[in-house]
């Protein structure tokens, strides 16, 4: 009976003694995720930008290229009403 309880002991004072390594190892993993998710997150918010910069370059081309085609081509060109009344 002794013989059994020593080596319960022994057993749970590994255990025991294995918890805080163990805690190392999900702590350094989680700081690792946590590093690339901010990388990502900062990637993506690069690309937002990018993409609104070339969304609002797109339609000031389109405006450019509306105002040359109406005085090159008018007859093409239907005048839009302006709303003001």
């Amino acid at each position: 009976m002794d013989l059994d309880l020593k080596w319960i002991l022994i057993i749970c004072g590994i255990v025991l003694a294995a918890i805080p390594l163990l805690c190392f190892f999900i702590f350094s993993e989680v700081k690792k995720i946590r590093q690339e998710m901010v990388k990502t997150e900062f990637s993506i918010n690069q690309m937002k930008s990018s993409l609104a910069h070339q969304t609002s370059k797109f339609e000031l081309m389109n405006k450019h290229l509306a105002i040359i085609g109406s005085k090159a081509a008018p007859e093409r060109y239907k005048k839009r009403p302006s709303g003001k009344g």
